[in-house]
């Protein structure tokens, strides 16, 4: 049986982040969840996966992502940029940082559990 995949999940929104870990959960995913760019960026060399939020406390998204990205520990993340700003703008900024894709709130739980999925097999 594989080991179990782990995604961060970091949202400073309780709601959002209860129903990520729903969505992902179901498909047999474990999630670790943080409210802030800086609690993130304590665990995130333990997950598989980040899911995070543009607008955070403290450290933004974009921030946390380049962060990600240059620690050898997290470089390797797949990361997914999970957030309520749709604008073109932000996500060419979120790509250029690293992020290796992009949702916008609201989403469905099947697409961004679909993506999830797609992005740790990847």
């Amino acid at each position: 049986m594989a080991q179990p995949r782990t995604v961060l999940v970091t949202d400073s929104q309780d709601d959002v982040r209860a129903l990520v870990r729903l969505a992902l959960t179901r498909r047999g995913i474990d999630v670790v969840e943080a409210a802030t760019g800086d609690a993130a960026l304590a665990c995130a060399a333990a997950a598989d996966l980040v899911v995070l939020d543009l607008v955070l406390p403290g450290q933004d998204g974009v921030s946390l992502c380049r962060a990600l990205k240059a620690d050898p520990a997290t470089a390797r993340l797949p990361v997914m940029v999970l957030t309520g700003i749709a604008g073109q703008g932000s996500r060419a900024q979120a790509l250029a940082a690293g992020a290796d894709a992009y949702l916008t709130k609201p989403f469905g739980v099947q697409r961004l559990a679909d993506s999830v999925v797609a992005l740790l097999d990847a």
